[in-house]
């Protein structure tokens, strides 16, 4: 595929700090520049790798409480068939809530720091 080349004036100040945050990323600027742009055109963000790991330990907190959540159903639901005689703990219910309220409240704190 024929590339094209853009030329960009910065001031040596821009050119560093563009530099650095390739260097963080492990890019060269052009590769950057490309990732930075496509971001902007597609109305996507730009994520450091940072905050994908970030991200991905909130997703991992939000896992673990719906996992919590399934059994509790999968519990109920055997007492209510008749095949478990003890219910879930009502109390089990709140913490399993806290977690998910806890969980999804950072993803929203998060999301705002992106918008």
């Amino acid at each position: 595929m024929p590339r094209s080349k853009i030329e960009v004036r910065l001031s040596p100040e821009q050119k560093a700090r563009l530099k650095e945050a390739a260097d963080r990323e492990r890019l060269t600027i052009s590769g950057f520049v490309v990732a930075a742009t496509n971001a902007a055109m597609t109305r996507q963000p730009f994520l450091t790798r940072e905050e994908i790991d970030a991200l991905d330990q909130l997703r991992e907190q939000l896992r673990r409480a719906g996992i919590n959540l399934n059994t509790l159903l999968r519990e109920l639901q055997a007492f209510n068939g008749g095949s478990s005689r003890r219910p879930p703990f009502d109390e089990h219910f709140g913490e399993v809530k806290t977690d998910l309220d806890g969980a999804l409240g950072q993803i929203r704190a998060w999301l705002q720091t992106k918008i």
